[in-house]
């Protein structure tokens, strides 16, 4: 269950507040303050929030066409990270059909919580850390209507973590000084349908993780930090046949950077079903392949209800 609430407590500021539980604890999805009282089209946004990496990262999952992020996005920037920081947003029109936006930010610790690629260890920053220690985002879109039916927006982002340790669950083993970057580009093509009624997006993430990898070694029970750069990438298409229902098509591959697994790629196939402006129900099957030969297959029934106002703004 997810709640939520959000409200101006300033002319110029709004804040907002997202919580997650799973019947047992609360966990703080999202904090912040946003402060739109400048005169140049820029927001700085401070609090916890989640990263602003691509056309997915800023979304919480539920907001997504698909049941969880694409695998590359997982495995090289966890299924959510949020960081306790400050964000800088600005955006300014290009022409008469277009846009531009772009935003920096600064946090605490950008490591994400939960990998389902990387469960054996763990990682950490320090808590308290040189400016030059922080980690940082950027990214940079535009977005142009080519017709009254027709969008495409592009994108670059970028993710820095300059220094962070691992540790080995079962025998303590550490590693420090370890630094990670994930930079990606993005494109996002939009039809709607001369009545409106329907549309269709095709959209595609190219992602290369650059840096330090604390991979397993279970022969030797302890770390190999493997040095180097992966890539990976996913693509779409949906196709919403009229403002009730929807199907689509993803395909998502990465390169793990694990010494038994060092790929990987995911199908999902889905439809689904507005029941009303509140409910939804969508039906997903997926599979996943591995190298090591562990594949994987899963169908998924997911109803989700919404009760009162809701919404996480746009995604740029």
């Amino acid at each position: 269950m997810e709640l939520s609430a959000q409200s101006w407590i300033d002319p110029n500021a709004r804040a907002y507040f997202i919580g997650v539980t799973d019947g047992e604890i609360l966990a703080i999805e999202e904090a912040a303050i946003q402060y739109v009282g400048f005169e140049n089209n820029s927001t700085l946004r401070a609090g916890r929030f989640y990263v602003d990496f691509g056309k997915q990262m800023q979304s919480h999952v539920h907001e997504l066409r698909t049941v969880e992020r694409p695998l590359v996005l997982r495995a090289f920037l966890g299924d959510e990270v949020k960081g306790d920081g400050v964000q800088w947003d600005h955006w300014v029109p290009a022409g008469d059909a277009s846009m531009v936006r772009w935003s920096v930010g600064t946090f605490a610790s950008l490591l994400p919580e939960e990998n389902e690629f990387d469960t054996t260890h763990e990682r950490s920053v320090d808590e308290r850390k040189n400016v030059g220690d922080l980690n940082f985002t950027a990214r940079l879109t535009a977005l142009t209507d080519y017709s009254d039916n027709e969008t495409l927006q592009v994108g670059a982002s970028g993710r820095w973590i300059p220094d962070f340790g691992v540790e080995f669950d079962a025998t303590g083993d550490t590693q420090t000084g370890l630094s990670s970057a994930v930079y990606g580009v993005d494109a996002t093509y939009v039809r709607t349908s001369e009545t409106g009624e329907g549309a269709m997006t095709v959209g595609a993430e190219w992602l290369t993780a650059v840096g330090d990898n604390g991979a397993i070694n279970p022969a030797a029970g302890s770390i190999d930090v493997i040095h180097g750069s992966r890539t990976g990438y996913f693509g779409f298409i949906d196709i919403a046949c009229n403002r009730r229902e929807s199907v689509g098509l993803q395909y998502s591959a990465a390169e793990l950077g694990d010494l038994e697994a060092s790929r990987a790629a995911e199908v999902e196939a889905y439809y689904t079903r507005q029941l009303s402006e509140f409910q939804r129900l969508r039906f997903s099957v997926s599979t996943r392949s591995m190298e090591n030969g562990e594949d994987f297959a899963r169908a998924v029934i997911q109803y989700t209800a919404i009760i009162g106002a809701h919404g996480h703004g746009l995604s740029w």
